[in-house]
């Protein structure tokens, strides 16, 4: 599938669905304080002996967002969200920015979809980590597999790795800055989103995608170009069956030049009672003749206290493509929503 064939596919999907399109009722105005805080003690193996140390098991959050109600279906937005790490209180990484997740302002309207500008993640990367068992969290995530080793805004100061992952800017791994970001309107279960960086590179970095959810079909089809004219292709899929939730996603990185990674995996959710069990396999496979395949299995848990307090545990064992050596990890931890 081309990038012809990705344009198209947004069009007809946007004028065939438009005379469907579900009027939403703009949320009453006001302003919010929400956010994650998660913290658990972390154990990975290396070449070089185990580790131990309190991590986390998730991004911890601390967002402030808010609507203010135009009238006749139209309303401002905002939304911050600041990254943090609970061990210490730093910043995210150390080095990301203070506005991590998120930094946007834009307008909402019930007939023509949501524009912001600013900071987030892309087109792609926005939908994408539904199809993902451990939600990209956690030591059992395949987040890597599934994406292909792709990163949204490569560190063009740094050569192309013509073997593995591209080296990222702080924060680029699925986010763009100075970025506008537009969503369509809820059309029978039909969502556009197109994202567009002005030129930061070789190529004007352009994000698109297709997502269907109904019932309980959810699937999503997108297409992507960062700074380095690196395209990224993603397809996932889930069903829910009686609240079991089986999802599945196949991704292929195409650099410049002849390198070719593609991703694959699957994944399943299970509900029992407060319970979940989380269980994923996902493999990345490149053309490259020096690196490896990464492949990684992950199964664990969480236990849900409450509708906004939850323990996990998980086990995962793992590959990088520039390395043979499996790492074993596992965690317990607890996560507190607000």
């Amino acid at each position: 599938m081309n990038k012809k064939s990705i344009c198209v596919l947004l069009a007809t999907g946007l004028s065939s669905a438009a005379a469907m399109a579900q009027q939403a009722t703009i949320p009453t105005s006001g302003v919010t304080i929400s956010g994650l805080l998660d913290a658990g003690v972390i154990y990975n193996s290396t070449p070089n002996g185990s580790l131990f140390k309190v991590d986390r098991g998730n991004n911890n959050r601390l967002i402030f967002s808010g609507i203010e109600d135009l009238g006749n279906g139209n309303a401002a937005t905002f939304a911050l969200q600041h990254r943090f790490e609970p061990a210490n209180g730093g910043v995210e990484g150390g080095v990301r920015p203070f506005w991590q997740g998120e930094s946007r302002v834009g307008l909402r309207s019930n007939d023509y979809g949501w524009i912001r500008m600013g900071r987030g993640l892309t087109a792609v990367q926005d939908p994408n980590g539904r199809y993902e068992p451990f939600g990209v969290a956690t030591v059992a995530n395949t987040q890597d597999q599934l994406t292909a080793y792709y990163v949204a805004e490569e560190d063009l100061t740094k050569p192309a790795n013509l073997s593995a992952k591209q080296s990222a800017v702080p924060g680029g791994e699925g986010r763009w800055s100075s970025a506008v970001f537009y969503d369509s309107p809820n059309m029978a279960g039909v969502v556009a989103r197109v994202s567009v960086q002005p030129r930061t590179g070789s190529a004007v970095p352009i994000s698109t995608s297709l997502t269907y959810d109904n019932g309980p079909i959810s699937l999503m089809a997108g297409y992507e170009q960062n700074n380095r004219k690196t395209k990224n292709i993603q397809v996932a899929g889930a069903y829910d069956i009686n609240g079991t939730k089986i999802m599945g996603s196949w991704a292929t990185n195409n650099p410049v030049g002849p390198l070719k990674i593609n991703g694959y995996g699957l994944g399943v959710n299970v509900p029992i009672s407060a319970f979940v069990l989380r269980a994923g396999a996902a493999v990345a496979r490149s053309n490259a003749a020096a690196t490896f395949s990464s492949k990684k299995l992950g199964v664990g848990g969480m236990y849900n206290l409450s509708k906004r307090t939850y323990l996990y545990s998980d086990i995962a064992r793992g590959n990088t493509l520039t390395s043979a050596y499996n790492v074993w990890a596992t965690d317990l931890g607890i996560a507190h929503k607000f």
